[in-house]
């Protein structure tokens, strides 16, 4: 189930990565990439945020409000 707070997690475990700041599209492209991974390893993505649009995090973008 998608969690905002999860989404929140990820993105503050990736800024604090990059030394407090990172692009809004790169920060984007590594969640995704992160839940392609998670979904590759165990069977599961990170996020469940449903990418309807294609590579796109559809609820993190702010596409299915």
């Amino acid at each position: 189930m998608f969690s905002e707070k999860k989404i929140a997690q990820v993105a503050a475990f990736f800024v604090s990565k990059a030394g407090g700041r990172l692009n809004h599209m790169k920060l984007l492209k590594l969640i995704y990439l992160s839940d392609r991974e998670s979904l590759d390893q165990w069977g599961e993505p990170i996020s469940y945020d449903s990418m309807e649009r294609g590579s796109v995090l559809s609820s993190t973008t702010g596409g299915n409000k």
